[in-house]
């Protein structure tokens, strides 16, 4: 099986400057791991076990020491010397999609935004065709592109940032912490979405978490983490059966209680 995105040796230090002295964090230590296409990877742990600092490394929103690498290309040089290119192979979804959403654009700007920076040559009905298969894919309809974000539900919200990063047809997806402000019905929702569009495109997806029943929910393997390392990688069966680190037996005794 093909590896696509691989890790060795992988650090990020923060470093946190006070009025009479600097303190470094490290929030990824030593890290390496070799994933496959075509599976959902779950990054699990609590917070501050570095599994968001992973994530902004590998969607090249940050610098790091040692080597991550992306289809064989190391990963800050493909950002760094291609930044449009890198952007179509990768897309990254936030917990807040609000955050990434101008309160004064219409849902039908952004996804025109996109579509324009990365495919200018594309004629308006190409556009408006191509938008309404991608909101397709997230049971939204035509119907919320001239709504502004705080005419949308948070769910509707959250599924329209996953459909902005699905029309530049990534081959890898990550996706962070995206349901952890859903009720758990809608969490449920877009966590189907998520599955359904794998099962559809397929390719590789990074899903981001504290919460184990949505990584029982939706994931091939789950990669835990803890104080900035790896602590596990397992199918997902067998680490919910049966994990091979005491951390992970901790985690699932206390879903148990």
């Amino acid at each position: 099986m093909e590896k696509v995105l691989e890790a060795r040796g992988l650090l990020k230090d923060y470093v946190s400057r006070g009025v009479f002295k600097s303190t470094t964090v490290r929030a990824l230590d030593n890290i390496s791991f070799s994933l496959e296409n075509n599976k959902i990877y779950t990054i699990l742990g609590e917070s501050g076990s570095g599994k968001s600092t992973l994530a902004m490394v590998i969607a090249g929103l940050t610098d790091y020491q040692g080597e991550a690498k992306l289809f064989d290309r190391e990963i800050k040089e493909w950002a760094g010397q291609d930044r449009l290119g890198f952007c179509r192979a990768v897309q990254i979804v936030f917990q807040d999609p609000l955050a990434s959403m101008d309160p004064r654009y219409k849902v039908s700007e952004f996804f025109n935004e996109a579509l324009s920076l990365h495919y200018p040559k594309a004629t308006k009905k190409e556009k408006l065709s191509l938008i309404e298969k991608t909101l397709s894919d997230v049971r939204l309809s035509l119907d919320v592109l001239p709504k502004r974000p705080h005419q949308l539900s948070g769910g509707q919200r959250q599924r329209v940032s996953i459909a902005r990063a699905l029309i530049l047809r990534p081959r890898l997806l990550i996706l962070d912490e995206i349901t952890s402000a859903l009720d758990r019905e809608t969490q449920d929702r877009v966590l189907g979405i998520v599955k359904e569009i794998f099962n559809r495109r397929k390719g590789l997806i990074l899903m981001i978490t504290h919460d184990l029943d949505v990584a029982e929910k939706v994931s091939d393997w789950i990669i835990l983490m803890r104080g900035g390392r790896i602590v596990e990688i397992s199918p997902k069966g067998k680490f919910f059966e049966e994990p091979v680190s005491e951390y992970g037996r901790e985690l699932l005794s206390l879903r148990l209680q």
